[in-house]
């Protein structure tokens, strides 16, 4: 029994001593990572592809698609210098219910660091977004429903669904499809603290991203959303080039949909 005591004492302090040895290789000067987290919700609920959510305009909406594009990502340091994400186009949400859900991204290799706030932007840059043959940046790529296909340029957001139309009384299909240069928005959010970035560090960065600000934006049940226009029957409703306000209004609504939860900071064990 006591060498059972004795080969057990042993592995305790091998074990603590490689333990030790790996913290001793952090380096608070290396560059970290950091999660950025995107919660996509409607009101309390998480967004998924299988409930039905009511706006505050009373619509009852279904999701096929829930999809939009995250660009240009920076982080602000605490003196103010802006540190770019190289490369940093993402297609957040979940294209169909036999692909999964995507809400994280890990950003890599940030410069050590106390960092106080983010910068990101739904949608593709004017540079960028003329030139859809040119997909090595990034997430970008054709031929998965996030560009036009019949012209240059991404949709920003690709939000596909079914909602209870009161005129015919009965389901129809919807597609919120946005793009074009006027409708690329840039978000900044302030942490209200400072967290640091190194090797020895494990951050987040958590996001909701509330969907609803959309709807309450552009109500599906209003007059002039069929597409193509005039309609005696709705089948169809839908925003993509046009109707331009209306176009407008959801991207006005889409820079105000994302909240700052919280920030997460401490030491790796």
């Amino acid at each position: 029994m006591k060498s059972i005591y004795f080969y057990t004492l042993i592995g305790l302090l091998f074990t603590g001593f490689f333990s030790s040895c790996d913290d001793d290789n952090m380096d608070p000067e290396m560059p970290g990572t950091v999660s950025l987290m995107l919660e996509n919700k409607f009101g309390d609920a998480n967004v998924d592809l299988s409930s039905t959510f009511t706006s505050s305009k009373g619509d009852e909406i279904t999701f096929s698609r829930f999809e939009y594009i995250i660009s240009n990502v920076e982080l602000v340091k605490e003196d103010g210098s802006i540190y770019s994400i190289p490369d940093s186009y993402y297609f957040m949400g979940q294209r169909s219910t036999d692909d999964s859900k995507r809400e994280m991204i890990e950003l890599k290799d940030i410069p050590a660091g106390n960092y106080k706030g983010i910068n990101f932007s739904v949608g593709v840059d004017s540079e960028t977004n003329a030139n859809t043959d040119n997909f090595e940046k990034g997430d970008l790529e054709g031929g998965v429903g996030m560009d036009w296909g019949w012209a240059s340029g991404y949709k920003f957001i690709s939000w596909n669904g079914s909602y209870f139309n009161d005129v015919e009384n009965k389901d129809v299909n919807f597609s919120f499809h946005i793009g074009t240069d006027a409708n690329y928005k840039t978000i900044t959010k302030d942490f209200g603290k400072t967290i640091s970035i190194n090797d020895g560090m494990t951050s987040q960065i958590h996001l909701e991203v509330m969907a609803g600000k959309v709807f309450e934006a552009v109500g599906l049940n209003e007059t002039g959303l069929n597409y193509p226009p005039p309609a005696d029957v709705k089948t169809f409703t839908g925003v993509m080039f046009s109707p331009e306000d209306k176009a407008t209004a959801i991207a006005n609504a889409y820079a105000e949909m994302f909240m700052l939860h919280h920030v997460h900071n401490m030491e790796m064990n």
